[in-house]
């Protein structure tokens, strides 16, 4: 673990974290950032540490896939009670980690994908896990009711490679997905039995686009990713705010005298 309270001077605290037997995959923090999930690229258990003092951590034990197989994804719950873990199998399983010197098992579901479990991430209420795979689809399941968990309606497809990252908006309503064929796709899942595709397709990065992020805001959609192609791009939803950091740059260019020649936007020239 590192200390990054000055970003351009990190410092290293204590030793190395310990528990995969092969090189770490994956590792998250719990939402109150004391707890530290690890996991190898080919290892079929997830290890847990108390970090609640950096200085001091503690080892809280591991759980393990319950099919014995690699564990390829994982996620904590924003209300911190629950773990997902995903293994080569298809199957997710759920942990209750509200006390995580006491892990316990929940239940688990198999998955009606057809490819590895590569991502998942929970909505704000945590109420639902999306899952994304390598068959370059997205499955919704239903984590209100852990008896078992149910999916709900069919995948989610379009994509034409791996899902390598995915990200709900704050409010819960839009769900971004990112995937190996060089874009990122928007979902309406405010009725998450019959979400709807937004729009096209995002598209601009040349390479494989590893992660996504939302940010905080819930009037307008601002998305961040990055690719393989070595670039992070920012993109926004609301037009009129594109409009404007357009004009702060291009204005020059924009004018009344060019919308004559050539126009561009109904209702007059976007910059004046």
């Amino acid at each position: 673990m590192w200390d990054v309270t000055d970003p351009t001077k990190p410092q290293q605290i204590g030793q190395p974290l310990t528990g995969p037997t092969t090189p770490v995959n994956y590792v998250a923090f719990s939402p109150n950032g004391s707890t530290l999930v690890i996991g190898g690229s080919a290892d079929a258990s997830t290890y847990l540490w108390d970090v609640t003092d950096p200085n001091q951590p503690r080892s809280l034990g591991h759980v393990s896939s319950i099919t014995s197989d690699i564990i390829t994804a994982v996620a904590f719950s924003p209300d911190g009670k629950t773990l997902a873990t995903s293994d080569v199998s298809e199957s997710t399983a759920l942990w209750d980690v509200s006390d995580p010197t006491k892990i316990r098992f929940l239940n688990w579901k198999r998955s009606s994908q057809s490819g590895v479990i590569d991502f998942e991430v929970f909505s704000p209420d945590s109420h639902t896990l999306a899952t994304g795979s390598s068959d370059g689809s997205v499955q919704l399941l239903n984590t209100a009711d852990l008896d078992p968990p149910t999916t709900i309606g069919q995948p989610l497809r379009g994509a034409s490679g791996s899902i390598t990252s995915i990200a709900f908006s704050p409010d819960g309503h839009t769900l971004v997905v990112a995937s190996a064929d060089h874009t990122i796709r928007l979902w309406d899942v405010t009725v998450l039995a019959r979400p709807t595709v937004i729009g096209q397709p995002l598209t601009g990065h040349t390479d494989i686009v590893e992660s996504v992020a939302v940010g905080p805001g819930t009037q307008s959609l601002t998305i961040a990713s990055s690719s393989d192609d070595k670039t992070i791009r920012l993109w926004t939803l609301d037009v009129q705010q594109a409009i404007q950091q357009i004009c702060a740059t291009s204005s020059d260019f924009l004018t009344g005298q060019l919308h004559q020649r050539a126009p561009i936007l109904p209702g007059g020239p976007p910059c004046r």
